[in-house]
């Protein structure tokens, strides 16, 4: 007898019931369906839950064609004892599915959390979403900083400088009437690390700049037109510093002290009879930068939009002629011993970048 009730009552619980397993890691479970409300139970993942099983029932009449439809009957209710309140109906969009705890209340779970085992072939649409936004372990192995893990340790930053080249022209053998120029463009790539001895203010940064550079400038003089083009390339160490963070932006200053490798200015000048070109080069120089940027978070992932200026100072140097000239009334000297000097300058400019953080 004891053995025939038991029969019974699994055959009830499996035959008003529906079965659903958990596919997260730990699906709350809330007392109303509102993931706002209060949780009052939490079920690992792959065991099985009973659902209510009007969240899987199937509206015949969608299947099939019929002469009327459910809406044109009318139904009666003579139950004094059962009212909307009593009966669960499933609302269609609701991200809830209704199940019961282990202490017999009833409960809501969220439908991506649950894969339902509807035992016939609306399995074969069933989907596992692949994240888990329950899951919160840790992958191993674990980060040697952990459990300070900061975003942000490597900073790679690009930027694109505009300003007003301040170059001094060659000598001519003619006044100068009139002067244009075109925007200096400096592009610059810097790789900075902080030190373990920053790990918890994260303010200080240490890395590696590299810089190409070109202007141009246009002359009249008095019978003449001359054209002189710079180009340069420079790298050297970087040390930067955020002054002032908030969760929106911040605002840093740096200092980067380049060493010119490679620079060049190319001279043109024509007449109405004649042109030449020459190259000018300087062998070595030394030139110190300061600014500073703005840096806007949150606009990309894992990507900051950065303003900024550039003050370039260029200690004086020399430029020597590479190859001889071609016309005496252009150069003052056509010999390859022509060279100018540039006095100490300095440049102001503006940049726009971008800076990824690893």
């Amino acid at each position: 007898m004891v053995k025939a009730l038991i029969f019974f009552l699994l055959f009830i619980n499996n035959a008003f019931s529906v079965d659903g397993m958990v596919t997260v890691l730990e699906a709350p479970v809330f007392s109303k369906p509102d993931d706002k409300t209060h949780v009052i139970q939490y079920i690992r993942k792959g065991e099985i839950i009973y659902l209510h099983p009007e969240e899987t029932h199937q509206d015949l009449y969608s299947e099939q064609n019929y002469t009327k439809s459910p809406e044109d009957f009318e139904l009666k209710d003579d139950d004094l004892f059962l009212n909307e309140k009593t009966i669960y109906k499933k609302v269609e969009g609701n991200k809830f599915l209704k199940t019961i705890t282990k202490s017999g209340l009833p409960g809501y779970i969220l439908k991506e959390h649950v894969l339902l085992l509807f035992k016939d072939k609306r399995e074969f649409n069933s989907r596992v979403s692949s994240f888990d936004n329950t899951d919160y372990r840790l992958e191993e192995p674990l980060d040697p900083d952990y459990p300070f893990i900061l975003d942000g340790k490597y900073r790679a930053h690009a930027t694109l400088s505009l300003g007003q080249p301040n170059f001094r022209h060659y000598p001519f053998r003619q006044n100068i009437k009139d002067t244009s120029y075109d925007f200096s463009k400096e592009l610059t790539l810097s790789y900075t690390k902080y030190t373990d001895e920053q790990l918890f203010s994260r303010r200080l940064f240490f890395g590696l700049s590299v810089s190409l550079y070109s202007s141009s400038h246009k002359y009249i003089l008095q019978d003449q037109e001359a054209t002189q083009e710079n180009f340069y390339i420079k790298l050297g160490p970087s040390i930067t510093y955020d002054m002032f963070r908030t969760e929106n932006f911040t605002l840093n200053s740096f200092l980067n002290l380049n060493f010119v490798v490679y620079d060049s200015m190319e001279i043109t000048i024509k007449d109405e009879d004649d042109a030449d070109t020459r190259l000018y080069r300087n062998s070595f120089n030394v030139q110190p930068t300061i600014g500073s940027h703005l840096k806007f978070h949150n606009l990309m992932k894992k990507t900051e939009v950065t303003l900024g200026f550039n003050l370039n100072a260029r200690l004086p140097q020399d430029y020597q002629a590479v190859d001889a000239g071609g016309n005496d009334r252009f150069w003052q000297s056509q010999s390859n011993a022509d060279s100018f000097e540039q006095p100490l300058q300095a440049e102001l400019s503006y940049s726009i970048g971008l800076q990824s953080l690893y």
